[in-house]
């Protein structure tokens, strides 16, 4: 039964001003990366955005990375040699316009995916660890990308196939391709 008495239920705003304020980028076919998480153990092997972001310019869309000044050194390493566009630290309003005019955002289970769900942005999350109906079920415009494997969904439970290794990346994760 749902919880929809209780006073702690989120309430549903009547309106979101999806309107972009103020192009944030000069072109208008992009994508919008989010590449890095929180945890590390929710992380993307680094080739592997390499990878999509090449075929991402090979099919047309400009990438637009996006992520902190503590993230900075990392971007560096991922995007310097490559055609992606990388940002740091901007403003919040900076991050939602760009979301908004962008074709899609891709990432793993973090804030920005998160953040681009809220705003009904199409967007794809690279994810192991929870299970899709329980991240994104009040965000029906992310899709799930998960392994097929069988410690998916582990909930970071012992029971379910985590183990100690885990803690460094999740394995299963990595095996999701670019393609």
């Amino acid at each position: 039964r749902p919880f929809t008495s209780t006073p702690y239920a989120p309430k549903r705003p009547r309106f979101l001003d999806r309107s972009v304020q103020m192009q944030r980028v000069e072109f208008s076919r992009y994508i919008v990366i989010a590449p890095f998480a929180a945890w590390k153990i929710r992380d993307w092997p680094s080739a592997n955005w390499k990878r999509l972001s090449w075929l991402l310019t090979e099919a047309g869309y400009e990438c637009v990375a996006i992520g902190t000044s503590r993230e900075e050194v990392r971007m560096i390493e991922l995007y310097s040699q490559s055609e992606t566009y990388w940002a740091v630290d901007h403003s919040p309003e900076w991050v939602i316009d760009v979301m908004l005019g962008a074709a899609a955002v891709i990432g793993p289970d973090s804030g920005m995916i998160h953040v681009a769900g809220l705003l009904g942005v199409p967007a794809i999350c690279l994810h192991a660890h929870l299970p899709p109906e329980f991240l994104f079920s009040c965000a029906p415009s992310v899709r799930s990308v998960a392994p097929d494997a069988s410690c998916t969904f582990c909930r970071w439970q012992w029971s379910h196939g985590f183990v100690s290794g885990c803690k460094e990346g999740c394995s299963a994760l990595g095996s999701v391709s670019p393609e």
